[in-house]
């Protein structure tokens, strides 16, 4: 990758969107599962911990 980083993905999906981001210009870092998300939903807090974070 343009990034310099072995980069692990779990379906075809994210495996498409990484080899298009790796060609996409201005593409700094991909960080993996880089941090957890914390929100209020419905009355509910929810947690998500997003797959990639492209900079």
């Amino acid at each position: 990758m343009s990034t310099g980083w072995h980069h692990g993905f779990e379906s075809h999906e994210e495996e498409c969107l990484l080899l298009v981001a790796d060609f996409a210009a201005g593409l700094v870092e991909a960080l993996s599962q880089p941090f957890r998300l914390r929100f209020s939903a419905g009355g509910q807090v929810v947690h998500h911990t997003p797959d990639f974070l492209l900079q």
